[in-house]
Formats: C-alpha cells, sequence, structure tokens
C-alpha cells in the first residue's frame, strides 16, 4: 500500500515537472499530448482506487476497534457472573455443611434436653437454625440456576462475537491477499 501510494506520487511528480507540457496560461500555451491525457487519467483513476481502498480499510478498522471494545465488555459480564456464580455455590456447600453439623448437633442437644442438662431454648434455637438453613438452601439454588443460565446466554453472545471478529479479520486478509495478487502489482 505504502508503495503503491509511493509510485502514484512519484508519477504525478514526474508528469508535472515534464518539460513536454506546459503551464502557462497564455493562449499559445500547447495542449497535453494524448498519450500524456490517458496517464493523467489513469493517475486520476489509481487515486479514486486509492481513496476508495483508504475508506474501506477505515470502516474495517472502525468495525474491529467497535467490536474489541464490545468483546472486552463482554468478557467483563461473564467474568462478573463466573465469580458470582462461584460465590452462590461456595455458599450452597456451606450451607450443607452447616446443617448437617447443626443436624448431628441438634441429635446430641436433644438428649441433653431430655436428660434434663440443658434448657428448652437451646433446642429451640438450633431447631431455628436449621429451619432457617431450610428455608435459604432453595432461594441459593434458584440464584444458582439463574446465574447458571445468565452465564451460558452471555458466554454465547461473547462466542458470537469472537465469531464476527475473526470474520472481520478474515475479510481484512482476503482483501489484502486480492491487493496483492492483482496483476501488475509488486509484493512487499
Amino acid at each position: 500500500m505504502k508503495r503503491l501510494a509511493f509510485c502514484v506520487l512519484w508519477s504525478i511528480g514526474v508528469f508535472v515537472a515534464s518539460p513536454q507540457y506546459s503551464w502557462a496560461q497564455s493562449e499559445g500555451a500547447a495542449k497535453p499530448s494524448p498519450k500524456q491525457e490517458q496517464i493523467l487519467k489513469e493517475l486520476v483513476d489509481e487515486v479514486r482506487q486509492l481513496r476508495l481502498e483508504v475508506r474501506r480499510m477505515t470502516a474495517n478498522v472502525y468495525r474491529a476497534q467497535t467490536m474489541i471494545e464490545r468483546l472486552r465488555m463482554q468478557q467483563e459480564i461473564v467474568n462478573r457472573l463466573t465469580i458470582e456464580l462461584s460465590k452462590v455455590r461456595v455458599q450452597l456447600a456451606d450451607l450443607k455443611s452447616e446443617r448437617v453439623g447443626l443436624k448431628a448437633k441438634a441429635a446430641e442437644i436433644e438428649k441433653k434436653y431430655e436428660v434434663g442438662s440443658l434448657p428448652e431454648s437451646e433446642v429451640n434455637a438450633v431447631k431455628a437454625t436449621i429451619e432457617q438453613l431450610n428455608q435459604r438452601e432453595p432461594n441459593l439454588t434458584e440464584r444458582e440456576y439463574q446465574l447458571a443460565g445468565e452465564l451460558n446466554v452471555e458466554r454465547g453472545n461473547l462466542e458470537e462475537l469472537n465469531r464476527r471478529l475473526d470474520q472481520i479479520e478474515r475479510e481484512l486478509l482476503t482483501s489484502s491477499k486480492v491487493e496483492e495478487d492483482k496483476p501488475g502489482k509488486k509484493g512487499p
């Protein structure tokens, strides 16, 4: 691309500096020869093609930058949901292990209550704690399923953005490959 732009600018410079073409504004000024007109037309066409290519490349760069930013934001969402889901799963595991321990403790406390060595309030307190854990578990389980569903959706969105970014990359590579393979063009 740089070589092409250099060649175009060099050609324009040679054409302008050519002694055969007069830039004078007098009535007797010579008209450019048909060959010079053809060269000028080719140069103008090449400049137009370069302008179109620059526009296309600018649009592709903008699309890629936008896609990368969206990808970054989506990755942050996936990371946040993954952390939140992990926390809920840890809370569920802690709740289940705490409930198992409290049930064993409740059996001990009831035996001591039946013997008369503990007041009824301690038995009721352990039973109330177990009941609270039983009530929290469905909420945490529901939250776990909700987060897992959201995480799956957001991971799907992330994968879609990755596919679209890959598509843009393939388009850029294809267009640059087509440019290199055009007849009359020199490779890098």
